[in-house]
């Protein structure tokens, strides 16, 4: 159950178009509320991946609204959303999350090179920057050489923990993660939603989008299923796999 009332995100009647002007999604609407996870449960291609752009400004909506803390932020630009404390860990680290040939370092401060604590009219602060990146790789166990090796040369698994770390220190009210845990070790995995427990304790909504069945059934306070780009029904938790996992094949 949510610690409050209060809600974080509501998504009134949204519908997103394809690369070829079919409908992706259609007529979707929830609500998150402050101190919640609402998990996605889906067959991978339901719309999940259009859902999350659309919440964070990476596609254009067709119809309906976005609303973050009751204000309209339906055509607001991804930086605009970041400036109201709005997280994403997207679905691929490496083609939407990272840039390979930027050092870890540098991916760590990727949405937020501008804030005067990284740079000063236009010149990056390097020493800032290492600091910051020092602080993260250790707090959230990221193993690279050191925080000026190229991104490129960490493991898959560190390489997720480098976006996840960017994401998460920037403590967001509103965190859209998509396969937060995707190719992680057991353990790094256990980190990683202990910490979005953590987030959703402090109060922040939380869309986590997974298509493993049981880290949305693990982590998630209600559960919405989508199938062919529609939200079929949002459940308590406690459903059982065999009752969403028909839901999720229609």
């Amino acid at each position: 159950k949510p610690s409050s009332n209060k809600v974080v995100v509501a998504v009134q009647h949204l519908s997103v178009q394809d690369e070829q002007g079919l409908n992706a999604l259609v007529d979707v609407s929830f609500e998150i509320h402050a101190g919640e996870i609402l998990g996605v449960a889906g067959v991978d291609g339901n719309g999940q991946r259009e859902l999350a752009d659309a919440l964070t400004g990476l596609c254009r909506v067709h119809k309906g609204f976005v609303v973050l803390h009751g204000i309209d932020i339906t055509n607001q630009s991804v930086r605009e959303r970041y400036a109201q404390n709005v997280s994403y860990i997207p679905q691929d680290r490496q083609t939407t999350g990272l840039i390979l040939g930027f050092s870890v370092e540098e991916n760590l401060i990727l949405n937020q090179a501008y804030l005067t604590e990284y740079s000063q009219y236009g010149v990056l602060d390097t020493t800032g920057i290492r600091s910051h990146a020092r602080q993260l790789i250790e707090q959230f166990d990221i193993r690279a050489q050191n925080s000026g090796a190229s991104v490129s040369t960490l493991s898959g698994g560190n390489q997720q923990k480098v976006v996840f770390a960017r994401e998460l220190a920037r403590d967001p009210d509103f965190l859209v993660a998509f396969n937060p845990a995707r190719g992680i070790d057991i353990q790094a995995t256990n980190a990683i939603h202990r910490r979005l427990l953590e987030r959703r304790k402090a109060g922040a909504g939380i869309l986590l989008l997974s298509t493993e069945l049981d880290e949305v059934l693990a982590l998630s306070d209600r559960v919405a299923v989508m199938f062919n780009g529609r939200l079929v029904d949002i459940v308590p938790s406690g459903t059982s796999r065999q009752v969403i996992g028909k839901m999720m094949v229609g």
